[in-house]
This record gives C-alpha cells, structure tokens and sequence, in this order.
C-alpha cells in the first residue's frame, strides 16, 4: 500500500463510523418514540392527593422470563391529576416497593424523601 492512500483511507474508516454512531443513534431514538415508558406500579397517599408512580423503560435487548422487573426506568411523584413534582430515576423498577405516606413528604425505603407541598389555609 502506498502512503499517499494512508490519510485518505483514515478519513474515509473516519467518516463510515460517524455515519454508523449516527444511524445507530437514530434507531435507538426510533426505539423511544415508538416504546414509551410503561406504568409498572402505583402508591397512593391516603388522601388521594398524591402518588407515587413508578415507570419502566423498554429495553433494547430481549429478556428472559421474569426478568420484566429488573427494568430501568424512573419514578414520580405526582399530584393528581398528574402534575408532576419530582422525578428520579432508578436502575431497576422492582426495587421500588415500600413507599410509606406521613403528613409533610413521602419515603421510598433505600431510594428517596420528597417533601409534600402543603394545602394553602382557608381563610373564613
């Protein structure tokens, strides 16, 4: 091979796998809009007035049975009608599985404490 063809052949290997990382980036975002994240569980305070919303995201690979829960994703903490106040993500969606209620915020055991907005004081 001769030397002149060396820097064309770097930028042309160059160029191919900038094409390659875009195309790949493209279908991957294809994937999101076309899976949207899922509802896999829900708390609810016992007022009603908030919830916990814990959302997978569909993975790119295939999994093996019983392995739905050990999806990413992230949860929410949400006023209804749905507006959200917080968001975090978290590795695996089965992990989050005690959401305990008091009366100024919320604990998700080992994962987060979010402060609950109070209700504005009703005049006379």
């Amino acid at each position: 091979m001769n030397a002149k063809w060396l820097p064309r052949l770097v930028r042309v290997l160059a160029a191919t796998l900038a094409v390659a990382f875009l195309l790949a980036g493209s279908a991957v975002l294809v994937w999101r809009l076309r899976h949207p994240p899922s509802e896999y569980r829900r708390f609810e305070s016992p007022d009603g007035r908030f919830q916990v919303v814990v959302y997978a995201v569909p993975s790119l690979l295939p999994v093996m049975p019983g392995q739905g829960g050990d999806a990413s994703g992230f949860v929410r903490l949400e006023k209804a009608p749905g507006k959200v106040l917080q968001q975090k993500n978290v590795s695996m969606v089965n992990s989050i599985d005690q959401v305990k209620w008091e009366k100024d915020r919320v604990v998700i055991w080992l994962f987060a404490e979010w402060d609950l907005p109070q209700e504005p004081a009703k005049g006379p």
